[in-house]
């Protein structure tokens, strides 16, 4: 999505800035529960920043006024208000671990505490910050991260006039789904990648860049691209991946694996030994994110933290490090849900939840991936 964003913001700098934010008038609804990705800020200078891992650099506003913000290696937490486009964002509490020497960890905090005002237009967010300083635009993701970040085997194809055709190798035939909106394709005798981008609800997986080699006897490689070419949509159903074609047929794939890593997870239970079940009330604000480079975010109801892990095949060893000490109200589980995850000793996968072991048997934190 990179190059897609680029040409966007480009086309939006020729714009006069009264033009670019005189937008109609958001339900500030709209805004609540998205997972929103910083892509670039805008000075009035003429100063632009692009942000290459937009993943790392995220908003998440909750329907009580609570925020929830990750900056690079840091995570945290505040409030929000919003009075018809007039917004303001205040970050009470961030980690303050030392990020690589190119992070924007510092500016993406300084810039949220300067917000103005905002517009939105699709799942674009723009943020006017006070004193005309600039503006900072978001992407926003929401229900497709079901299936970002996974590895997706191609199961069927059910043509137009609804016959079938059914796969005996999906393995063969898969697409990877990032949440950047980038793909991969991998097929038996070749493999591709692109991005997609969404114009009222229609997609496009565009371009597809190959790599590849002879296919042998028996390939469906080249029905599976000409197939893909038609491709405008994707759905989520039942553990089903649907593409659905403009021809109205569709391919249909189901998971190869399950990853523990980049995925949001949101504890959902806690199941002990001796038989008994505790259920978390808001698994919203008890969440898991286990990072590429080794790291681990951590949202403890009120508290935020990070720290470091280590996995080799199905052992799994989660090592905390700086949390906040903020006292939650009501009966909190900020505590106890720390003291579980320095106790994981193991996980497997379950029905599509991810599962913790708890060293010597003392019971299993049950999670699922963020909807």
């Amino acid at each position: 999505m990179g190059r897609f964003l680029r040409i966007v913001l480009l086309v939006l700098l020729l714009l006069p800035l009264s033009s670019r934010f005189a937008a109609a008038q958001t339900d500030p609804a709209e805004l609540i529960g998205i997972d929103w990705h910083w892509a670039t800020f805008e000075g009035t200078n003429g100063d632009l920043v692009f942000v290459e891992e937009q993943e790392t650099y995220t908003l998440l506003l909750n329907a009580d006024g609570t925020i929830s913000v990750r900056a690079d290696c840091n995570v945290g937490g505040g409030t929000h208000s919003i009075d018809g486009d007039t917004v303001t964002i205040t970050v009470t509490y961030i980690t303050q671990a030392a990020c690589a020497e190119e992070s924007l960890s510092t500016e993406f905090i300084d810039y949220l505490g300067k917000v103005s005002s905002y517009s939105l237009n699709g799942n674009e967010l723009v943020f006017t910050l006070k004193d005309e300083e600039g503006v900072l635009y978001l992407y926003g993701y929401t229900a497709a991260t079901d299936y970002y970040n996974r590895n997706w085997g191609w199961t069927d194809y059910t043509a137009a006039d609804g016959s079938i055709t059914t796969i005996d190798n999906p393995e063969s035939y898969s697409i990877w789904l990032a949440a950047d909106n980038t793909y991969s394709l991998y097929l038996d005798c070749g493999s591709g990648s692109g991005y997609i981008t969404d114009s009222e609800g229609v997609l496009t997986f565009t371009p597809v860049v190959a790599n590849n080699t002879e296919c042998g006897e028996g390939s469906l490689a080249a029905q599976f691209m000409e197939q893909f070419a038609k491709a405008n949509s994707l759905k989520f159903e039942n553990g089903t991946l649907t593409i659905g074609l403009s021809d109205g047929g569709s391919l249909h794939f189901q998971a190869l694996d399950q990853t523990l890593i980049g995925v949001q997870w949101r504890w959902q239970r806690f199941e002990g030994s001796d038989g008994s079940t505790l259920t978390v009330s808001n698994p919203e604000r008890y969440s898991l994110l286990l990072n590429e480079d080794g790291t681990v975010s951590v949202q403890a109801d009120c508290n935020v933290g990070g720290g470091t892990y280590t996995s080799d095949s199905s052992a799994l060893k989660i090592e905390l490090g700086a949390m906040t000490l903020a006292a939650c109200a009501g009966e909190s589980l900020s505590q106890r849900y720390v003291d579980y995850l320095a106790n994981v000793s193991t996980y497997v996968f379950q029905d599509g939840m991810l599962v913790l072991n708890l060293a010597a048997d003392t019971g299993n934190m049950i999670f699922s991936p963020t909807p």
